[in-house]
């Protein structure tokens, strides 16, 4: 990722957020102004017609038969029973049992793609993705495009109202007998928005498209953050492509290094801990860096870019250097993540990777470590991250509290787990107050760019008692007391089982540490161990010494969602995360 392009001369980047009122034409009452700003979430259910210059498109009475209903592979059956309850509706009006099947399709196969088809959901199809254009994540409608008719919202449940809005009209006297539908009757249900309009470049976000390198699992997830967060914060529908994939957007966010024509444009290497901004001669806006986190830090700084004050109506943003190109040498991030050791399922893997690469730190502490986990781990971040630490077990075997670095960021001058007893170097010892034998992993690093040294400590403390903790947490901060007098600072990251003033959490801030979420100059806090969405308690934290300056400390809250639609969750806690700057 150190080769990167860039156009020659100024690069001209305008981000432009206007708050407008929008006009929106109904059909039943020929139009209607909404003259106050929307609310964000909120739906107004104002019908517009069509907007469309080309000739007017239709379906005819007679032709219903050739028709086919047409659903995503492995549609919920909420969708799949109100596709028969459509199917039965137009039955009941015109006598005709449309027949219905999934998208799929393959070339030089009986599964092909027909001109004539009703397309209800996600389809892979391009008229699909031509009416997606059109919506908002709060949208949804039914329109024509070329023979087809396309039924789409962006959630199972905005789809299911749009064919509920077609059904009432095919049962009432507005229904034609003999033209089953045409472009002008197109219905788009508007959702209300904070910000009615989000424009880079004067082109409105709705045709951009973010493209990814084919082949690059941490790009990919890096893209998928990008479309969630303008998802989230402006509700646009921006999709995530790679690189070899065809599109109907007409611009595009590159992410990283492309598979994409780069004629006319400067061959640049970004240094270790830069990234940078530009746009390309085509128009296309380009994060990159010299390491995955750096593109997490362009993407950072495209969403921060969207800023001011709303009440002016507009949000614009000039950048008139040949490229934008930041230093990212001081700033550091860590994360404390505990992975939960059971519910090892393909499923819940991924997500946690997923959380992992979407935030993308320097160092990781994490917790509940079982060998399994241990060898996953290795595996899917070996080519990013070294790492140290051993199970607690007397034999090595049981959870560990490893701690993860980036290689290509830091030289590891020593490390070693000790158990948190009077003698920390016999593998598997515990104290009586204790359960189970606890230990703790150090990693002293050393900044390949600055030649800085810090440690990163990370442990995992008891659950039955509060005075095993306090035990526990004493002997790792009198083992660290040889680090603070020869200067050396350090991060303590963990799941110690106990909240804030407690007498265990007394014994680290006692110490001279200091809680990060106390400290940081922009915090996030939100719940750390949530029991699968049993509880919300705050039991994880990071500590820091006196010379380190914490820029920012947040919960990671962010769920998914399974295929089922529940609620998916990385971990029975939510990870941690701290930027900041060594003295």
């Amino acid at each position: 990722m150190s080769k990167l392009f860039l156009r020659r001369g100024a690069v001209l980047l305008v981000l432009v957020l206007l708050l407008s009122s929008l006009m929106i034409g109904c059909a039943s009452t020929g139009g209607g102004d909404e003259t106050t700003a929307p609310l964000q979430g909120e739906t107004t259910s104002v019908e517009t017609e069509g907007e469309t210059s080309a000739p007017e498109a239709s379906i005819a009475v007679s032709d219903l038969a050739s028709y086919t209903i047409i659903y995503p592979e492995g549609v919920a059956k909420d969708i799949f029973n109100k596709i028969r309850e459509l199917a039965n509706a137009i039955n009941a009006r015109y006598g005709v049992m449309l027949s219905w099947k999934d998208d799929f399709v393959k070339a030089g196969t009986s599964f092909a793609e027909s001109e004539y088809e009703i397309l209800v959901g996600d389809c892979k199809r391009d008229q699909t993705e031509l009416f997606r254009k059109t919506l908002r994540a709060d949208d949804y409608g039914y329109a024509m495009q070329d023979k087809k008719l396309v039924f789409l919202g962006n959630t199972m449940e905005n789809t299911i109202k749009a064919i509920d809005e077609f059904i009432a009209v095919l049962q009432s006297d507005a229904a034609s007998d003999e033209v089953f539908f045409t472009s002008s009757n197109a219905v788009t249900v508007r959702g209300r928005y904070t910000h009615e309009i989000v424009t880079i470049n004067g082109v409105e976000l709705s045709d951009y498209a973010i493209i990814y390198p084919q082949k690059d699992k941490a790009l990919a997830a890096a893209a998928t953050y990008l479309s969630e967060n303008l998802l989230n914060t402006y509700r646009y529908v921006v999709p995530a492509y790679a690189d070899s994939a065809t599109h109907l957007r007409e611009r595009e966010i590159w992410i990283g290094d492309l598979a994409r024509e780069t004629e006319g444009v400067l061959s640049v290497s970004l240094e270790n801990n830069q990234h940078a901004m530009a746009v390309t001669g085509s128009g296309a806006l380009w994060l990159m860096g010299s390491s995955v986190p750096l593109v997490y830090r362009s993407i950072e700084l495209l969403m921060d870019s969207f800023e001011g004050d709303l009440t002016e109506g507009a949000q614009v943003l000039n950048f008139t250097d040949e490229m934008i190109l930041t230093c990212e040498s001081a700033t550091l991030r860590a994360m404390s993540f505990n992975i939960r050791c059971n519910e090892f399922t393909a499923e819940r893997i991924e997500l946690v990777f997923r959380m992992i690469d979407l935030y993308a730190p320097d160092t990781i502490g994490f917790q509940e470590v079982t060998v399994a986990w241990y060898n996953k781990l290795r595996e899917r971040l070996g080519d990013r991250y070294g790492s140290v630490g051993v199970g607690r077990n007397a034999d090595h075997s049981g959870e560990a509290s490893p701690v993860f670095y980036l290689k290509e960021k830091f030289k590891l001058i020593e490390s070693g787990t000790k158990w948190m007893t009077s003698t920390p170097d016999i593998a598997g010892s515990k104290i009586p107050e204790s359960s189970l034998p606890r230990v703790y992993t150090y990693a002293v690093l050393e900044s390949l760019e600055t030649g800085k040294q810090f440690i990163h400590v990370n442990t995992h403390l008891e659950h039955t008692s509060d005075a095993a903790r306090r035990i526990q947490v004493q002997y790792l901060i009198d083992y660290l007391k040889s680090y603070n007098e020869r200067g050396i600072q350090y991060v303590l990251t963990g799941d110690f089982n106990t909240a804030a003033g407690t007498e265990a959490y007394k014994t680290v801030t006692n110490s001279g540490l200091r809680d990060a979420s106390a400290v940081a100059k922009k915090v996030e806090k939100g719940t750390t161990y949530h029991g699968y969405g049993t509880t919300d308690k705050i039991i994880d934290f990071i500590f820091v010494t006196s010379g380190i300056y914490v820029e920012s400390y947040k919960a990671c809250t962010e769920t998914f969602v399974y295929s089922d639609g529940s609620t998916a969750y990385p971990s029975d806690h939510n990870p941690i995360i701290m930027d900041y700057i060594l003295a």
